[in-house]
């Protein structure tokens, strides 16, 4: 047999199994525009032909059975949901010039798939009595019915169960009896959010509308998470109306889209620290070389003046200080860029030191200020998550006080506590100057991209974006109000709030 023909995306691996060993000849009809078209086959009925079905895939119904009109009307029946009972017809092979009398029965897949399987009678077998054939024909069906790959239920127009094939079981845990003579609202395996919609879909089907397939995530047996896709379709047995419904397991298919879109988060987040890293290290880099340079610049004006040694050790040490710095930057930046080393390197942190640490480098940097920094007392234990960029975070907020500040006496008071909230328990910092303040309306806009305080160019700024940027991966936050409130003339207050870190026994 040539294997050659295309797969539907029908066929998942358990239906082509199930379809390949199908014992008598098998055909897929799909719906395409107005017409239908043959999508697949199985063994048996290449076999039949002398493997020549393959020349006849996507040929439309109409074209192949233009001869026998009673087919064509059968499977438009079956696509409009109707409930056609196996019947015998006779069938001539034209590929072959053979003519055999044949069993046909046909199982309607919403919303546009039609299975034929046909079964050819022997010469001995047209001796059988009507009721013969009749509960043959049923045995067919039947055994179709059970061993469909896919869970096949057949409910009254109300939503009750009245039957179901027994693969439920396979794919749920639970054997088909606990479902027979259910409403399938009332199952109880979806989550109860879902029952309003699925009410408005039962609704929509007994006015004979059609419906779209639907998702479902199902708890199975012992807590076993699956997705289902749900087809409904209204049809017609015996002047009654069912609702015949098709589900098929598509877990596979939704864990891989699944992991696609973690796949596509982790990247993207990726992608977001190189962002982070590149605007970090642009903005330090280019302050550092910016301090060194003025640093510079006055040591030059310095280096003649006798009376000024002591200013020109300061000036030294300045220097000294920002090449040191540059070079743990550049340090700093290779060692935690990789993909997962910035989540991996936030831990527990005491704060103390580095607070010190930028409080000394702010009053060496801004050595013609008069700048007065007031710590107000508070739990020296207290730890919280995060890294060394914390440093950075400090003197950010500390520059931006002295730089924007027009006070002939500078004015910084910090106050540091404890915080407890229905987030969580967190420490939080307020930075309070008596600087030019910052307008409400620019309040927000000072932490996004691009917006500094006030296209801030020279010190140790990083940003407020970025700022922001590192403590939100401490799943910190920072916002700005008015030191006096109601008045912003009289200074800012930045409040930072990062989680503690608590100590568990």
């Amino acid at each position: 047999m040539n294997d050659k023909r295309p797969r539907d995306s029908i066929e998942d691996k358990y239906f082509r199994e199930y379809f390949e060993k199908i014992p008598t000849p098998s055909y897929i009809w799909r719906k395409q525009g107005n017409d239908l078209i043959l999508i697949n086959y199985n063994i048996e009925a290449d076999e039949i032909v002398n493997n020549q079905m393959e020349k006849f895939l996507g040929i439309k119904a109409s074209e192949l059975y233009k001869d026998n009109p009673g087919i064509l009307k059968d499977l438009n029946h079956c696509l409009e949901g109707k409930f056609i009972p196996p019947k015998e017809i006779d069938y001539h092979y034209q590929s072959i010039n053979l003519s055999k009398r044949l069993m046909c029965s046909y199982i309607y897949i919403p919303p546009d798939v039609i299975f034929v399987h046909t079964d050819i009678i022997h010469r001995e077998e047209e001796w059988k009595t009507a009721e013969q054939k009749l509960k043959e024909s049923e045995e067919r069906y039947r055994n179709l019915f059970e061993n469909s790959p896919y869970i096949i239920a057949l409910l009254d127009i109300e939503g009750k169960i009245m039957e179901v094939n027994s693969i439920i079981k396979e794919l749920t845990g639970y054997d088909k009896t606990l479902f027979i003579g259910k409403n399938y609202l009332e199952l109880h395996l979806y989550n109860e959010s879902l029952v309003p919609n699925l009410k408005k879909r039962l609704k929509l089907l007994k006015k004979g509308e059609q419906i779209e397939p639907i998702e479902v995530l199902v708890e199975a047996k012992e807590g076993k998470k699956i997705w289902l896709l749900s087809h409904m379709s209204k049809i017609s047995l015996s002047d009654e109306e069912f609702i015949l419904v098709v589900v098929l397991d598509i877990t596979e298919k939704k864990n891989a889209e699944i992991k696609l879109k973690e796949s596509e988060l982790k990247y993207r987040e990726a992608y977001n620290r190189a962002e982070f890293y590149k605007d970090l290290f642009a903005h330090d880099i280019n302050n550092i070389l910016q301090n060194i340079r003025s640093a510079n610049e006055l040591r030059q004006i310095l280096r003649n003046d006798i009376n000024k040694e002591e200013r020109l050790a300061e000036v030294n040490e300045i220097i000294n200080t920002q090449v040191m710095r540059g070079a743990n930057l550049v340090s700093n930046i290779r060692k935690s860029s990789l993909l997962e080393e910035f989540s991996k390197k936030i831990k527990p942190i005491q704060f103390n030191l580095l607070l010190e640490s930028a409080i000394t480098f702010i009053e060496k940097m801004f050595q013609e200020r008069d700048i007065r920094i007031r710590v107000h007392p508070f739990n020296a234990n207290l730890v919280v998550f995060g890294n060394e960029f914390i440093l950075d975070v400090f003197e950010n907020i500390l520059i931006n006080a002295v730089k924007y500040n027009q006070s002939p006496i500078i004015r910084i008071d910090i106050d540091i506590k404890k915080i407890i909230n229905k987030e969580g328990n967190f420490v939080q910092f307020q930075f309070m100057d008596n600087g030019i303040g910052i307008k409400d309306q620019r309040k927000e806009q000072i932490f996004q991209r691009g917006e500094d305080k006030f296209n801030i160019e020279g010190g140790m700024g990083l940003g407020l974006s970025l700022v922001k940027k590192i403590l939100e991966s401490y799943k910190g936050i920072i916002w700005v109000e008015n030191r006096i409130e109601g008045d912003y003339t009289q200074g800012s207050n930045f409040k930072i709030m990062i989680p503690e870190a608590i100590e568990t026994d």
